[in-house]
């Protein structure tokens, strides 16, 4: 019901009981203060939360006998709290302090391994440390591949984290690998999401763009195209898909192709209350620029122009970019 207020009255009135009972059960009272912490998490009084998890897990520490099951949960809970807080150093300790117990207490292919494994990545990721979190992706992967099989989803999912990671470190090769695993997963699932796929072979575009492989990225540029213009008849991921098409055929020199998806992408951008003006300048001087380069000089200025209309009205401070327009169009005239 999400009544937070009078649930935390009830966990109160419960943890008094508790505290004033003889002789007194430190595991219940533990508990509920574990739960009047997930209160306040849900309340995002994440600071109120920690102070709770923390006098959970004190109990636990002191008075009780260690439940390894226990402690991982309200650790994970902490972990959780200082990630709202994106306190990113606690957040890597707790799921580190997690680890270890679970080391100690699950086998070697038990899944929750994998899962705190890769939430560690995602965190040393999160910092830029993309060799220790390749460590922990790979780590996450060969658990999974164990316990779940080779072609199994949450494996999409775990390749998907690492390609990008390679990416960030320009190891393309590697890049394009891990993207590749995880669409062939996904190719091949009976509950394959074409919106997952779109952005599957997105990131592949990106990869060979990044390559100066313009075949290839094009190719997959419109296999993302083809599935998003049959889910999102108007909305700024299709503007994009448009974006990233007309940017390779600009690089081809195809400029007739390259307008015709400009020009797609902003009546997209121009319907969109969400579109910022500097980006409809941008594609406007991308229009421009496509028809000066096929001599069209009247579309040239119009779109320039129009350029430098939206720019005014922003009152945009890059005087060197309206200097270069404003010397294309004295050139065109």
């Amino acid at each position: 019901m999400k009544d937070y207020l009078t649930a935390l009255s009830y966990y109160e009135q419960a943890l008094i009981m508790q505290q004033n009972a003889k002789p007194v059960k430190h595991l219940d009272i533990s508990t509920t203060y574990n739960q009047i912490g997930l209160v306040h998490h849900d309340m995002k009084d994440y600071f109120k939360a920690l102070s709770f998890y923390q006098k959970s897990l004190e109990l636990k520490l002191t008075k009780l006998h260690h439940d390894y099951k226990d402690l991982t949960i309200i650790y994970n809970n902490i972990a959780l709290a200082y990630h709202a807080m994106e306190d990113k150093q606690n957040v890597l300790l707790y799921y580190t302090k997690m680890l270890e117990i679970q080391e100690k207490s699950l086998s070697i292919n038990d899944i929750s391994l994998a899962t705190t494994c890769n939430n560690i990545g995602s965190i040393h990721y999160s910092m830029n440390d993309y060799s220790r979190a390749l460590l922990f992706y790979e780590r996450t992967r060969q658990i999974q591949e164990r316990s779940l099989g080779e072609n199994h989803s949450d494996l999409a999912i775990t390749n998907n984290n690492t390609a990008p990671t390679y990416f960030e470190m320009k190891d393309f090769k590697n890049a394009l690998i891990f993207y590749r695993k995880s669409l062939d997963i996904r190719l091949i699932s009976s509950s394959n999401d074409q919106q997952v796929l779109a952005i599957n072979y997105n990131n592949i575009a990106t990869v060979y763009q990044s390559m100066n492989d313009k075949s290839n990225a094009l190719l997959f540029c419109e296999k993302t195209l083809e599935i998003r213009e049959s889910f999102l008849s108007d909305d700024l991921k299709l503007a994009t898909t448009y974006n990233n098409i007309d940017f390779i055929y600009h690089e081809f020199e195809d400029y007739s192709n390259a307008i015709s998806f400009y020009q797609k992408s902003l009546k997209l951008r121009e319907k969109s209350n969400r579109s910022d003006d500097s980006s409809l300048a941008t594609i406007s001087n991308n229009i421009a620029s496509g028809y000066n380069s096929m001599k069209d000089n009247s579309n040239a200025i119009l779109f320039y122009e129009k350029t430098v209309q939206i720019r005014e009205k922003l009152n945009s401070t890059d005087e060197k970019s309206l200097a270069t327009v404003y010397n294309i169009l004295g050139a065109l005239y």
